[in-house]
């Protein structure tokens, strides 16, 4: 399963909904709207509901992605210790 690593932000001026990549949505980031050009900070107490989304989008991202990356490396770690067991006689 693949993720995008963009995290859609909803501008409360315009209404209007710009991407941010998954990255930069943290603390003191400034995005700016695509549509009206309105400067948003991004603040985690902020009571702006596009930015309270934006964070709790990129939570969720970053969980899924760190999911897929232990699976991704479970397989890896089981051949890895197989081929530890079993060695070829000399």
């Amino acid at each position: 399963m693949a993720t995008d690593d963009r995290v859609k932000v909803l501008c409360t001026r315009c209404k209007g909904v710009f991407r941010v990549r998954l990255t930069y949505v943290r603390e003191g980031f400034q995005p700016e709207c695509t549509s009206c050009g309105r400067l948003m900070t991004f603040d985690k107490e902020s009571q702006d509901l596009g930015i309270q989304r934006a964070f709790k989008d990129a939570r969720r991202i970053r969980k899924l992605i760190a999911a897929e990356q232990e699976e991704r490396a479970k397989p890896a770690a089981a051949d890895l210790a197989a081929s530890q067991l079993v060695r070829p006689r000399p």
